[in-house]
């Protein structure tokens, strides 16, 4: 074939990939991925009245927001780690005694506190919080994570993070980052790009009137414009939107125990896998049959328990030391980070 017309056949394809890249991210990342991402779930989040056997205190992230926790200590005797609790988007700190449902009878410390916009923390006028996993959570996890580091009980061994749905992404993100961290629980967890991608091969029809294009569709210039969408969405809303699908390999060596409805109508199942099996060993997940979001621990809650605690006994650091039971202190304390 004349290299001419094969040169000339090239440069046509690239002008209309050119072409479709520039109208899908006008047409798709505007009118229908940027009200995708602002808008706020429909379902409800878990609500659990407040305890009173912890101790609250207060502490700031590096921009400044003050932040409330709460540190439940073992009722056992002796302190067998700390896990650190991430509630879910719309819920408070006050949730981990569903989700963490006999963690302190089995001898772990149970430190759980508000992100920012939620519970009694405080208000970013500046950033509404999104449903979806941004720089933001992550500042707030962080200034936990030292807020304890700076505490005279702390455990040596760093804590393991169980998080849920948003909480769960930003429990996996910080595991990425941080070397204080041994194991991660999550339910419910999800990524940005893989979350919206079947969002887009969903709905495309309704905006191009190209039934066979729409159904095939690259994956790669789906996830482009994906990324577009999200660009436009930090700049609407002044945050970082971070891309777990490149984060959560980098676990690893940590263990992280993936929990997910079979019957999640948010956060599709076959999404939970694939951002699953992004991440590499030691992971197990439980696929929990007729479970909707974030309802896995009320479908089954004694294994949903028992999971939990075998996950987190298995994969435990070696303790130093025995450490007895100290006394609860009722104060409020506050540290500046």
């Amino acid at each position: 074939m004349d290299l001419t017309l094969l040169g000339e056949i090239a440069i046509g394809i690239s002008l209309f990939g050119l072409i479709l890249a520039i109208w899908s991210d006008q047409r798709y990342s505007r009118t229908l991925l940027l009200p995708k991402i602002s808008e706020k779930p429909m379902f409800v989040a878990l609500r659990v009245p407040p305890c009173e056997d912890v101790e609250r205190m207060r502490f700031s992230t590096r921009d400044g927001k003050m932040l409330e926790g709460v540190y439940a200590r073992n009722t056992s005797g002796y302190r067998k780690g700390v896990v650190v609790f991430c509630h879910e988007f719309l819920a408070d700190r006050w949730s981990f005694q569903v989700y963490a449902d006999g963690l302190r009878e089995s001898g772990f410390d149970v430190f759980s506190f508000d992100f920012r916009n939620h519970g009694e923390s405080e208000t970013d006028p500046q950033h509404p919080s999104l449903p979806w996993l941004t720089n933001l959570e992550f500042l707030d996890l962080e200034a936990a994570l030292d807020y304890l580091q700076c505490r005279a009980d702390k455990d040596p061994r760093g804590v393991a993070l169980f998080g849920i749905s948003r909480g769960g992404s930003t429990a996996l993100a910080m595991a990425a980052r941080r070397k204080d961290i041994w194991a991660v629980v999550t339910d419910g967890a999800f990524p940005t790009v893989g979350t919206l991608i079947p969002f887009m091969s969903r709905f495309a029809a309704l905006y191009v009137n190209l039934p066979y294009l729409v159904d095939h569709l690259p994956r790669p210039f789906l996830k482009f414009v994906g990324y577009r969408g999200i660009a436009k969405a930090e700049r609407k809303f002044g945050c970082r939107f971070l891309h777990l699908e490149s984060l959560v390999a980098r676990i690893s060596p940590r263990p992280w125990f993936s929990i997910h409805g079979e019957s999640d109508s948010y956060i599709g199942i076959e999404v939970a896998r694939e951002l699953f099996d992004t991440a590499r060993e030691p992971k197990q997940m439980w696929s929990v049959p007729k479970a909707k979001h974030n309802r896995s621990q009320q479908m089954h809650p004694e294994e949903y328990r028992n999971r939990i605690l075998d996950f987190l006994t298995t994969h435990m650091p070696v303790p130093v030391e025995p450490e007895p039971i100290a006394k609860i202190s009722r104060q409020t304390s506050e540290v500046t980070g």
